[in-house]
């Protein structure tokens, strides 16, 4: 199927090995995805010559690489027998606050992923009438029936206390707003995994998707990371590359990385 791919590439004017340097282990990993994946051939070749298009060769092969990586990473929980049943049954709470937050909740809920609790910010005055407003998360775990909690502070060890009691295998944050200590990053069987809206180590910390648009980044995209006590410092796991159109905002830029970032935390 390689060479299969490289007469693909050339009939579209847009890519010979010699002149762009796109490595056979490359072509491996495209192949792999393909053949794994079950992808439409074409669809899926197209797809990456749009991609090297608006974001560049590099950054095309790093779609690759992830690609790779994200079926290396189900291939070792087949391996070790960690069936989606399983994952799916884990015992998870679910930890953030904005709209982008909520939106990959909806997707674990889609997908049909045990959330026993939801934490997130306390409820704020909002509007001229200073009327108390939830976040959008609690909204849905409201609408949902999922217990919510909302400490004033992560370090408050009431809240903590609460949290072992619920004995959660893994804990997802996406947004929440607070640094987490020790007692609770270290709580879960599986640790904690967080959802930052940038291409870490790039933009760490708060408004990643703002700072992407103001700097005017050809691209940016979303690392599922798992957590450790510094500020978004701790092991990535995948990432995903996305560019960032001519006309973007970052209304229009948080919309599609919520998508990006529900979807790629479902299948790591």
């Amino acid at each position: 199927m390689i060479e299969e791919i490289k007469n693909q590439l050339a009939k579209y004017n847009d890519c010979m090995d010699s002149q762009y340097g796109i490595s056979d282990e490359d072509y491996s990993r495209l192949e792999k995805m393909i053949y794994d994946s079950k992808s439409n051939f074409n669809e899926t070749i197209h797809n990456l010559i749009v991609l090297r298009k608006k974001i560049g060769l590099e950054n095309v092969k790093d779609f690759l690489r992830n690609q790779y990586n994200i079926l290396k990473a189900q291939e070792k929980r087949k391996n070790l027998g960690i069936s989606a049943d399983v994952t799916q049954s884990l015992n998870m709470i679910f930890m953030g606050t904005p709209d982008l937050a909520a939106t990959v909740l909806q997707s674990l809920l889609d997908a049909e992923y045990a959330v026993s609790a939801v934490v997130t910010q306390p409820d704020k005055p909002k509007g001229r009438g200073k009327a108390m407003a939830c976040s959008p998360v609690k909204e849905l775990a409201v609408e949902k029936g999922i217990p919510v909690l909302q400490p004033e502070r992560a370090k408050d060890e009431a809240f903590i206390g609460e949290l072992r009691t619920l004995k959660p295998d893994i804990i997802v944050v996406a947004a929440y707003g607070k640094l987490l200590p020790k007692a609770i990053l270290d709580m879960p069987k599986y640790g904690c995994v967080n959802i930052h809206a940038s291409l870490l180590p790039k933009y760490r910390g708060a408004a990643p998707i703002q700072w992407s648009v103001i700097n005017g980044d050809p691209v940016t995209g979303v690392t599922i990371m798992q957590m450790d006590e510094g500020l978004d410092t701790g092991d990535m796991l995948m990432k995903e590359i996305i560019p960032i159109e001519e006309n973007e905002t970052g209304e229009t830029l948080h919309d599609k990385l919520a998508v990006v970032g529900a979807n790629l935390l479902v299948k790591t």
